[in-house]
């Protein structure tokens, strides 16, 4: 059996090979979260799911109920074939969904992982429905833009617990109170 650090990837041409400095934010983030024992997670979206990394780590983290969600169905095609390799078929579904036309559900989830560039980000902070989960870890965004970007945050209702600049690229985690 290989540790939960052991995750084997075949990136294709999808972003999200892990070495990026957002994916790397997000994968610290999520082991932490995980580790903390105040914290319980049962469910995890993942958004823009890419190779699936993000969603495969979730589930060898313990996480029991992740679905995967990407535009691409290259990058669906691709997460499907990691998250069959690292033999977390059974905790983790990907689903193909343009979730800018349709916001995903969040309602009843855990946890929300967006890695994905600013303007997305933006566009999905102004749903009401996106945010309706207990955690969300959420980068891809410039630490130039950051600012910006907070001004779209609900005004209430939601904590920060974490935030951290890196390689010029940044992460939150956020905590619904």
């Amino acid at each position: 059996e290989s540790a939960p650090a052991d995750i084997f990837l075949d990136p294709s041409v999808i972003f999200g090979n892990g070495f990026h400095p957002t994916t790397r934010l997000c994968l610290e983030a999520l082991c932490r979260l995980a580790a903390d024992p105040g914290v319980r997670i049962d469910s995890a979206l993942d958004l823009g799911c890419g190779t699936g990394l993000l969603g495969i780590s979730a589930a060898r983290l313990g996480i029991s109920r992740v679905m995967a969600l990407d535009e691409n169905s290259l990058a669906c095609r691709v997460a499907e074939a990691n998250i069959l390799r690292n033999q977390v078929e059974d905790r983790v579904r990907v689903l193909q969904q343009d979730f800018f036309a349709a916001p995903p559900e969040t309602e009843g989830v855990d946890l929300v992982m967006a890695n994905l560039f600013h303007d997305l980000l933006e566009t999905l902070f102004h749903g009401e429905s996106f945010w309706q989960a207990k955690y969300y870890i959420l980068s891809g965004f410039f630490a130039a833009r950051e600012e910006q970007l907070r001004r779209s945050l609900p005004e209430t209702g939601f904590v920060l617990r974490s935030s951290e600049i890196r390689e010029k690229w940044g992460i939150w985690v956020i905590e619904r109170q």
